[in-house]
């Protein structure tokens, strides 16, 4: 388990939170299991009815993966490799703005596509409170499994790679311990907010709706995303844990039509991410 707080974050009371947070979440697992039969439910749960193309969320994908790259080349020509803490603060800061430029463009899709607009996207504040609750409940249920998953990957690290292997963090938690408390604002508003943000509407609310609309089932469509969804995330270290995330957040879309529940899920683990690391470097 040390590994796993090495993580999340190596503070003594953080350690003892993420304790209390597995044995609950497992507690929650086996509720969900044994009296919900919560791998039906979803099945049950209604479409949400739109006239989207597949090739829309696609090309939304192509589009961002597109202006990463060009973002990225261009503070790639004006900073030298490997980047320096000011070149990494260039791209988060840029990768920032594309984010914020495709939430309005996929917000736009939605009004345009689908039945009851952004109320049958799933995007209706009035439900924010409830899904705020239910997706801090989703949230702890998740982290045995995500806990579960990190440790497959670090004791097959060790047996095949190196027996001094750890999982990788991300650069942006990363870039949190060398900059100034001002850059700091800017990087943990990007990666707490903005991309869980834009995440989920783009892979749980026009992908896994695309998809669930052309397939006719839930799980294959959240599967499927959860998977363009990991390889979108580069570290190949974090994939089977971020697979266990991203089930739980398309399974809490699916079984509540709302996409804010997804993305305070999102909201939560990458905050308790941002969080860890910053106890850890104090």
């Amino acid at each position: 388990m040390g590994n796993i707080f090495h993580i999340l974050g190596s503070a003594t009371v953080f350690e003892f939170l993420s304790t209390i947070t597995i044995v609950v979440g497992v507690g929650i697992l086996i509720y969900w299991l044994i009296r919900n039969k919560g791998f039906s439910l979803v099945e049950f749960s209604p479409a949400r009815v739109n006239k989207m193309r597949l090739h829309t969320p696609l090309m939304q994908l192509f589009i961002w993966i597109i202006l990463i790259m060009l973002s990225g080349s261009l503070i790639r020509l004006r900073f030298e490799e490997p980047l320096s803490v000011q070149g990494q603060l260039a791209m988060s800061i840029a990768m920032l703005a594309v984010e914020l430029g495709m939430i309005f463009s996929i917000l736009v899709i939605a009004f345009m596509n689908f039945h009851g607009r952004f109320d049958g996207f799933g995007l209706n504040f009035r439900t924010l409170g409830k899904d705020i609750g239910w997706g801090a409940v989703n949230y702890v249920a998740a982290i045995p499994i995500i806990a579960v998953s990190m440790l497959i990957v670090i004791g097959l690290g060790k047996i095949f790679i190196s027996a001094d292997f750890e999982l990788a963090k991300h650069e942006s938690l990363e870039l949190l311990t060398q900059i100034h408390v001002g850059f700091q604002i800017v990087v943990i508003f990007s990666a707490a907010l903005v991309v869980p943000v834009f995440e989920e509407l783009l892979f749980r609310g026009l992908i896994q709706t695309a998809l669930r609309t052309h397939l006719q089932s839930p799980w294959l469509a959240i599967v499927l995303t959860s998977m363009v969804f990991v390889v979108m995330h580069g570290i190949w270290q974090h994939w089977l844990p971020l697979m266990a995330l991203s089930v739980c957040m398309g399974y809490a879309y699916e079984k509540s039509g709302s996409i804010l529940r997804s993305i305070c899920i999102h909201v939560i683990f990458n905050s308790v991410s941002i969080a860890g690391v910053l106890l850890g470097a104090n």
